[in-house]
């Protein structure tokens, strides 16, 4: 499992736990009388009085709905803690409503109430999911996105092979005689640009590179087996290697033609 994915967890339960067991504010509970409050227990009273068929006046009602409402949404947010973006957002538009109720207090009117620890709590937790949930998912887009590009293309120049390969074995002395003494008639291979093959080699060893982390990103999703991510690593880096010392190569050779130059 991601470590994001962990975190988010790890953040959810913070917020149920805050939601239950830490006081929210003093400001006006359920039954009518301010204290200090769990909203969980503020819930609590709210679901008694309806039980026991208390009237209650709209305006009490609405705010103790709008309670309700933001204790749902925040033991939502909490269990959704394995996708970390959803849950900081979810998280947020819960503490949203609480602020908005207790600020604008249908009873009370505007007032300023004196949170407590669970309200600042759940509010940190749910501003550093979202973070989380933006942070790894645009670095998958990213690699996702250099492994998506399409390659660009190489061209190879070929030379066609040397006319003595086509020349019959039983040759005369005189044939043998002229094809020695005219060897600039023969095309010679043309060598490959050098400088375009050490892009190409670097351009391969990115993407493989890429693929492997993409590869890593699977195995922690539990998308590919063990055993294949055992396998196919071990090939890329293979391969990795063995472009590593190709690269190493095309770079000598490129230092002594520019030596060569030089003298």
């Amino acid at each position: 499992m991601d470590m994001d994915r962990i975190a988010g967890i790890t953040l959810g339960l913070v917020m149920i736990l805050a939601t239950f067991l830490l006081p929210f504010g003093s400001f006006l509970l359920p039954s009518g009388q301010p204290g200090q409050a769990t909203l969980f227990s503020m819930v609590v009273q709210f679901i008694e009085n309806v039980a026991s068929g208390i009237q209650q006046p709209m305006n009490l009602l609405i705010y103790e709905i709008i309670i309700l409402a933001s204790f749902i949404i925040l033991t939502a947010a909490g269990a959704l803690g394995l996708y970390p973006l959803r849950s900081g957002v979810i998280g947020i538009l819960g503490m949203v409503l609480v602020t908005t109720v207790t600020v604008f207090n249908p009873v009370l009117g505007f007032n300023v109430p004196s949170y407590g620890a669970g309200y600042f709590v759940v509010w940190a937790a749910s501003a550093a999911a979202i973070i989380i949930g933006k942070l790894r998912p645009n670095a998958r887009r990213k690699v996702v996105s250099a492994v998506t590009q399409p390659p660009v293309e190489e061209v190879v120049e070929t030379s066609g092979p040397p006319i003595d390969l086509f020349k019959p074995l039983s040759g005369t002395k005189e044939e043998a005689q002229i094809s020695s003494a005219e060897p600039s008639q023969v095309s010679e291979p043309t060598a490959p640009d050098l400088s375009t093959s050490l892009n190409v080699v670097e351009e391969e060893m990115t993407r493989i590179r890429a693929f492997l982390i993409v590869l890593e990103d699977e195995k922690k999703d539990n998308i590919i087996s063990g055993e294949a991510y055992d396998r196919l690593s071990a090939r890329l880096r293979k391969m990795l290697d063995e472009l590593e010392t190709e690269r190493k190569i095309i770079l000598n050779s490129l230092a002594e033609k520019d030596l060569s130059q030089q003298s």
